[in-house]
Protein backbone atom coordinates (compact mmCIF):
# COMPACT_ATOMS: atom_id res chain seq x y z
CA UNK A 1 0.00 0.00 0.00
CA UNK A 2 2.87 2.24 1.06
CA UNK A 3 4.86 1.92 -2.17
CA UNK A 4 1.24 2.01 -4.20
CA UNK A 5 0.56 5.57 -2.15
CA UNK A 6 4.09 6.80 -3.00
CA UNK A 7 3.90 5.80 -6.95
CA UNK A 8 0.03 7.57 -7.07
CA UNK A 9 2.10 10.69 -5.37
CA UNK A 10 5.32 10.71 -7.97
CA UNK A 11 2.78 10.54 -10.97
CA UNK A 12 0.74 13.24 -9.93
CA UNK A 13 3.96 15.31 -9.14
CA UNK A 14 5.57 14.15 -12.47
CA UNK A 15 2.74 15.74 -14.23
CA UNK A 16 2.57 19.19 -12.42
CA UNK A 17 6.11 19.45 -13.42
CA UNK A 18 5.33 18.29 -17.20
CA UNK A 19 2.12 21.03 -16.58
CA UNK A 20 4.52 24.17 -15.35
CA UNK A 21 6.90 23.54 -17.89
CA UNK A 22 4.44 23.77 -20.50
CA UNK A 23 3.45 27.06 -18.95
CA UNK A 24 6.70 28.67 -18.23
CA UNK A 25 7.39 27.93 -22.43
CA UNK A 26 3.62 29.95 -22.91
CA UNK A 27 5.02 32.80 -21.09
CA UNK A 28 8.46 32.72 -22.64
CA UNK A 29 6.33 33.11 -26.14
CA UNK A 30 3.88 35.57 -24.86
CA UNK A 31 6.99 37.71 -23.99
CA UNK A 32 8.84 37.34 -27.06
CA UNK A 33 5.64 38.36 -29.29
CA UNK A 34 5.27 41.14 -27.43
CA UNK A 35 8.48 43.05 -29.33
CA UNK A 36 8.04 45.98 -26.04
CA UNK A 37 8.46 43.57 -23.00
CA UNK A 38 12.22 42.89 -22.68
CA UNK A 39 11.91 41.23 -19.22
CA UNK A 40 9.41 37.96 -18.71
CA UNK A 41 9.00 36.27 -15.25
CA UNK A 42 8.68 32.57 -15.34
CA UNK A 43 7.69 29.93 -12.83
CA UNK A 44 10.13 27.45 -12.39
CA UNK A 45 8.51 24.12 -12.22
CA UNK A 46 7.42 22.61 -9.23
CA UNK A 47 9.66 25.10 -7.07
CA UNK A 48 6.57 28.20 -7.04
CA UNK A 49 9.27 31.21 -7.85
CA UNK A 50 9.44 33.73 -10.46
CA UNK A 51 12.82 34.05 -12.25
CA UNK A 52 13.66 36.66 -14.81
CA UNK A 53 14.59 36.04 -18.27
CA UNK A 54 16.35 38.46 -19.88
CA UNK A 55 15.31 38.24 -23.77
CA UNK A 56 18.21 39.25 -26.50
CA UNK A 57 17.44 42.70 -28.28
CA UNK A 58 15.49 41.23 -31.12
CA UNK A 59 17.88 40.19 -34.87
CA UNK A 60 17.41 39.60 -38.38
CA UNK A 61 16.17 35.64 -38.48
CA UNK A 62 19.43 33.72 -39.08
CA UNK A 63 18.99 29.64 -39.32
CA UNK A 64 20.99 27.52 -37.73
CA UNK A 65 20.30 24.06 -39.19
CA UNK A 66 20.52 21.15 -37.06
CA UNK A 67 22.32 21.60 -33.58
CA UNK A 68 22.72 25.38 -31.86
CA UNK A 69 26.37 26.82 -33.02
CA UNK A 70 27.65 28.61 -30.21
CA UNK A 71 31.48 30.29 -31.37
CA UNK A 72 33.83 32.66 -30.37
CA UNK A 73 34.08 35.32 -32.53
CA UNK A 74 37.67 36.33 -33.44
CA UNK A 75 39.65 39.24 -32.26
CA UNK A 76 40.30 42.44 -33.77
CA UNK A 77 41.17 44.67 -30.81
CA UNK A 78 44.12 46.58 -30.01
CA UNK A 79 46.82 44.93 -27.89
CA UNK A 80 48.92 44.58 -24.25
CA UNK A 81 51.43 42.48 -24.59
CA UNK A 82 53.57 41.58 -21.31
CA UNK A 83 56.99 42.59 -22.10
CA UNK A 84 59.09 46.01 -23.76
CA UNK A 85 58.70 46.49 -27.18
CA UNK A 86 62.97 45.53 -27.80
CA UNK A 87 61.75 42.25 -27.04
CA UNK A 88 59.03 41.69 -29.48
CA UNK A 89 59.32 39.17 -32.13
CA UNK A 90 58.67 40.57 -35.76
CA UNK A 91 54.49 40.00 -36.56
CA UNK A 92 53.35 38.36 -39.71
CA UNK A 93 53.28 41.01 -42.83
CA UNK A 94 49.56 42.29 -43.62
CA UNK A 95 48.45 43.84 -46.72
CA UNK A 96 48.60 47.29 -47.30
CA UNK A 97 44.85 47.60 -47.43
CA UNK A 98 45.05 46.44 -44.07
CA UNK A 99 47.24 49.06 -42.78
CA UNK A 100 44.24 50.84 -40.63
CA UNK A 101 43.13 47.06 -39.79
CA UNK A 102 45.11 44.73 -39.23
CA UNK A 103 44.64 42.99 -35.54
CA UNK A 104 42.63 40.18 -36.34
CA UNK A 105 45.74 38.69 -38.85
CA UNK A 106 47.94 38.90 -36.08
CA UNK A 107 45.35 37.43 -33.38
CA UNK A 108 45.10 34.25 -35.43
CA UNK A 109 48.59 33.31 -34.13
CA UNK A 110 51.38 35.76 -33.33
CA UNK A 111 49.58 37.82 -30.16
CA UNK A 112 48.86 33.89 -28.49
CA UNK A 113 52.36 33.32 -29.07
CA UNK A 114 53.67 36.57 -27.76
CA UNK A 115 50.79 36.31 -24.60
CA UNK A 116 48.46 39.19 -25.52
CA UNK A 117 45.70 40.33 -23.84
CA UNK A 118 42.93 42.27 -26.12
CA UNK A 119 42.47 46.59 -24.81
CA UNK A 120 39.79 46.79 -24.76
CA UNK A 121 39.51 43.65 -22.47
CA UNK A 122 36.29 41.67 -23.73
CA UNK A 123 34.64 38.13 -25.67
CA UNK A 124 32.47 37.84 -28.20
CA UNK A 125 30.37 35.07 -28.31
CA UNK A 126 28.04 34.22 -31.61
CA UNK A 127 24.92 31.89 -30.39
CA UNK A 128 23.32 30.47 -33.20
CA UNK A 129 19.60 28.52 -32.53
CA UNK A 130 18.26 25.68 -34.19
CA UNK A 131 14.80 26.25 -36.06
CA UNK A 132 13.14 24.09 -33.39
CA UNK A 133 14.39 25.30 -29.99
CA UNK A 134 15.15 28.06 -28.24
CA UNK A 135 19.16 28.30 -26.68
CA UNK A 136 19.22 29.33 -23.04
CA UNK A 137 22.35 30.49 -20.94
CA UNK A 138 21.41 29.68 -17.79
CA UNK A 139 25.28 30.35 -16.04
CA UNK A 140 29.20 30.68 -16.42
CA UNK A 141 31.89 30.03 -14.22
CA UNK A 142 35.36 30.94 -14.07
CA UNK A 143 38.64 29.30 -13.84
CA UNK A 144 42.05 31.77 -13.20
CA UNK A 145 45.00 29.51 -14.20
CA UNK A 146 47.44 32.71 -13.49
CA UNK A 147 47.43 36.39 -12.51
CA UNK A 148 51.00 38.54 -11.97
CA UNK A 149 52.06 42.23 -12.99
CA UNK A 150 54.42 42.03 -15.62
CA UNK A 151 57.79 44.16 -15.22
CA UNK A 152 56.88 45.78 -18.59
CA UNK A 153 54.14 45.88 -21.07
CA UNK A 154 53.88 46.96 -24.42
CA UNK A 155 50.86 48.66 -26.21
CA UNK A 156 50.08 47.51 -29.32
CA UNK A 157 47.63 49.55 -31.72
CA UNK A 158 46.64 47.93 -35.38
CA UNK A 159 42.87 48.63 -35.68
CA UNK A 160 41.73 52.08 -35.87
CA UNK A 161 38.20 52.97 -34.50
CA UNK A 162 35.67 51.39 -32.67
CA UNK A 163 32.31 49.21 -33.27
CA UNK A 164 29.28 49.14 -32.06
CA UNK A 165 28.58 46.96 -28.78
CA UNK A 166 26.40 44.28 -30.03
CA UNK A 167 23.58 42.05 -27.82
CA UNK A 168 23.95 41.21 -24.46
CA UNK A 169 26.50 42.40 -22.20
CA UNK A 170 27.78 39.51 -19.32
CA UNK A 171 29.95 41.49 -16.81
CA UNK A 172 32.37 38.65 -14.91
CA UNK A 173 34.67 39.46 -11.99
CA UNK A 174 38.29 37.84 -12.44
CA UNK A 175 39.16 39.05 -8.93
CA UNK A 176 35.97 37.33 -7.50
CA UNK A 177 35.64 34.08 -10.01
CA UNK A 178 33.56 32.40 -7.71
CA UNK A 179 31.12 35.76 -7.80
CA UNK A 180 27.85 35.16 -10.10
CA UNK A 181 27.86 36.75 -14.06
CA UNK A 182 25.62 39.54 -14.23
CA UNK A 183 23.82 40.26 -17.32
CA UNK A 184 22.22 43.35 -18.97
CA UNK A 185 20.64 43.97 -22.60
CA UNK A 186 21.49 46.73 -25.02
CA UNK A 187 24.60 48.34 -22.89
CA UNK A 188 22.48 49.02 -20.03
CA UNK A 189 19.94 51.06 -20.96
CA UNK A 190 16.45 48.25 -21.45
CA UNK A 191 16.39 46.65 -18.43
CA UNK A 192 18.59 46.25 -15.25
CA UNK A 193 21.50 44.32 -14.27
CA UNK A 194 20.39 40.66 -12.90
CA UNK A 195 22.14 38.21 -11.47
CA UNK A 196 22.92 34.82 -12.83
CA UNK A 197 21.86 32.20 -12.37
CA UNK A 198 17.95 33.64 -10.95
CA UNK A 199 18.13 35.73 -14.86
CA UNK A 200 19.46 33.28 -18.06
CA UNK A 201 20.15 34.89 -22.00
CA UNK A 202 17.71 33.38 -24.24
CA UNK A 203 17.86 32.84 -27.80
CA UNK A 204 14.97 32.33 -29.92
CA UNK A 205 15.03 29.54 -32.26
CA UNK A 206 16.54 30.52 -36.05
CA UNK A 207 17.96 33.03 -34.67
CA UNK A 208 21.70 34.43 -33.86
CA UNK A 209 22.42 36.47 -31.18
CA UNK A 210 25.68 37.68 -29.47
CA UNK A 211 27.36 37.75 -25.90
CA UNK A 212 29.76 40.16 -25.28
CA UNK A 213 31.52 39.11 -21.74
CA UNK A 214 33.41 41.70 -20.51
CA UNK A 215 35.65 40.63 -17.34
CA UNK A 216 37.13 42.81 -14.64
CA UNK A 217 39.73 42.70 -11.75
CA UNK A 218 42.30 44.39 -10.31
CA UNK A 219 45.68 45.75 -12.02
CA UNK A 220 47.12 42.44 -13.18
CA UNK A 221 47.15 40.37 -16.26
CA UNK A 222 44.76 37.34 -16.12
CA UNK A 223 44.84 34.05 -17.63
CA UNK A 224 41.37 32.77 -17.39
CA UNK A 225 38.78 30.37 -19.20
CA UNK A 226 35.17 30.78 -19.18
CA UNK A 227 32.21 27.87 -18.79
CA UNK A 228 28.78 28.47 -20.14
CA UNK A 229 26.29 26.44 -19.45
CA UNK A 230 23.48 25.94 -21.95
CA UNK A 231 20.26 24.30 -22.48
CA UNK A 232 19.17 23.52 -26.33
CA UNK A 233 15.70 21.52 -26.43
CA UNK A 234 16.10 20.50 -22.38
CA UNK A 235 19.37 19.51 -22.72
CA UNK A 236 22.16 21.07 -21.07
CA UNK A 237 25.82 20.93 -22.02
CA UNK A 238 28.90 23.21 -21.04
CA UNK A 239 30.95 25.45 -23.66
CA UNK A 240 34.21 26.58 -22.55
CA UNK A 241 36.48 28.95 -24.03
CA UNK A 242 40.05 29.33 -22.75
CA UNK A 243 42.10 26.43 -21.60
CA UNK A 244 45.13 26.36 -19.21
CA UNK A 245 47.57 25.74 -22.32
CA UNK A 246 45.34 28.26 -24.08
CA UNK A 247 44.21 30.64 -21.89
CA UNK A 248 42.16 33.97 -22.44
CA UNK A 249 43.82 37.02 -21.03
CA UNK A 250 42.71 40.20 -19.59
CA UNK A 251 45.12 43.27 -18.56
CA UNK A 252 43.30 45.70 -15.62
CA UNK A 253 46.08 48.32 -15.64
CA UNK A 254 47.37 51.31 -16.90
CA UNK A 255 47.99 51.21 -20.62
CA UNK A 256 51.31 52.62 -21.81
CA UNK A 257 50.87 56.43 -23.09
CA UNK A 258 52.56 55.22 -26.15
CA UNK A 259 51.27 53.10 -28.81
CA UNK A 260 53.52 51.45 -31.40
CA UNK A 261 52.27 49.37 -34.68
CA UNK A 262 54.91 47.63 -37.04
CA UNK A 263 55.80 49.10 -39.91
CA UNK A 264 55.78 46.89 -43.15
CA UNK A 265 58.69 48.89 -45.33
CA UNK A 266 60.92 49.82 -42.25
CA UNK A 267 60.21 46.52 -40.79
CA UNK A 268 60.49 48.21 -37.30
CA UNK A 269 58.14 49.17 -34.79
CA UNK A 270 57.07 52.61 -34.57
CA UNK A 271 55.36 54.64 -32.19
CA UNK A 272 51.26 55.75 -33.57
CA UNK A 273 50.73 59.88 -33.55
Amino acid sequence: MFRRARQTADDGAERRHREDIKWARKAIELARQNRNLQLAAILVAGAGILVPVLLTSSSSPRPAVGHAQIKLVPLSQNAIIPRAIPQLSSPPAYPTVQSGDHCRLWWDNWFPREGAAPNPSYLLIEISAPEHADVAVTGASLRVFRSYKPSAVSYIQCVYGAGMVPGTLMNVNLSRPNAEPTIVSDAGTAVPILSMPDAVINVAPGHTEYVKIIPTGDKRLYEWSIALIVVVDQKKSVIRFGSEQDPLRSWFGIAPSQAYDYSMTSHSWNVVK
